[in-house]
This record gives structure tokens, sequence and C-alpha cells, in this order.
């Protein structure tokens, strides 16, 4: 995002008035919509799209979760579909992730949270 970052709020209004026809999604390109369809989101989907337009936002990746060892593991601990320690079973689920809009601020600095399932691990 070059220039100088403004306030969401100046966002907001730009989508009321005209979508975000010329405002691509940093966090997610395939998001577009008109200023209608803007103002016909409910306010929490307005909120799920404006956190993709901040400075850090919330990114999805598709990760290796082992429920047993309560963690998500790299491919090259998974064989077979199962943990290389232990061989517990292994899917793949889609995680939530701090992401960076700005290259001054690293990914590899956000903290990533666990993977959305309504199972306890």
């Amino acid at each position: 995002m070059p220039g100088k970052q403004k306030r969401i709020e100046v966002l907001v209004r730009i989508f009321e008035q005209d979508g975000n026809l010329h405002h691509e999604c940093p966090g997610d390109r395939s998001i577009r919509f008109t200023a209608d369809t803007w103002n016909d989101y409910s306010y929490e989907e307005q909120q799920q799209i404006l956190m993709q337009y901040r400075l850090g936002y919330l990114a999805y990746a598709e990760v290796n979760w082992c429920p047993a060892l309560g963690t998500v593991l790299a491919n090259d601990e998974v064989v077979n579909g199962v943990s290389e320690r232990g061989g517990h079973p292994v899917i793949k689920k889609k995680c939530a992730s701090g992401s960076s809009a700005s290259p001054s601020m690293p990914t590899a600095c956000c903290r990533a949270s666990r993977p959305y399932s309504t199972a306890k691990p």
C-alpha cells in the first residue's frame, strides 16, 4: 500500500459511496463489491472485510493439524497422513494467522491461532 496510511473510517466512506472497485483488497484480492452491496452487508460482514484492509490482517492457510499433539506440523513431519513422532493422525485444516500488508512488518513475527473447528482438540 503506497503512501500515507489513513484511518479506517475514510475507507468506510469510500465503500459507502463507491464500493471497492478502485481499491483492491490486500488481504483477499477476490473481494469485490459495489456501494449498494457494501451498504447491504451486515455490520459483522463489513468488519470482516475491513479486517482484510488493515496493515495487519487475518489470513487463512491450510495446515497439518494433529489433535493428539495439539499442534500444527510442518509438511516434512507428516508421513502417510500421520505424525512422524508418535504416528498420530494428522488432518488438513484452515488456520487463521496474522499477515502484514506492510513490507516493514514481517509476517514471521505474527502468531498463528488455533484452526477453526467445532470439535475440541
